[in-house]
């Protein structure tokens, strides 16, 4: 169970940095920079249809998922009644 929760923290937390950091780097910018950041990121738009946005989000709701499965398998390996079971 340990190591389960260690696992989902390992893949959990460096998408949050990722998506706080992206978040966060924007909001900071110079204002030169967040006009390239800004036409960087429609012109990604118009090439593949996806806003930066869009992505962030994405990702941050694959974290959302990853995070609850990993809590219930590992309340479901706390809850076993052998370490084989457990396993499974």
């Amino acid at each position: 169970a340990e190591t389960m929760d260690a696992i989902t923290k390992a893949l959990c937390v460096p998408l949050r940095d990722i998506v706080n950091g992206y978040k966060y780097e924007m909001k900071h910018l110079h204002p030169f920079e967040k006009v390239v950041a800004d036409l960087t990121a429609r012109a990604r738009q118009k090439k593949d249809g996806l806003t930066l946005m869009d992505v962030l989000n994405e990702i941050h709701e694959a974290r959302k998922e990853i995070l609850l499965a990993g809590k219930d398998w590992t309340a479901a390996a706390k809850n076993a009644d052998s370490a084989r079971e457990a396993s499974e």
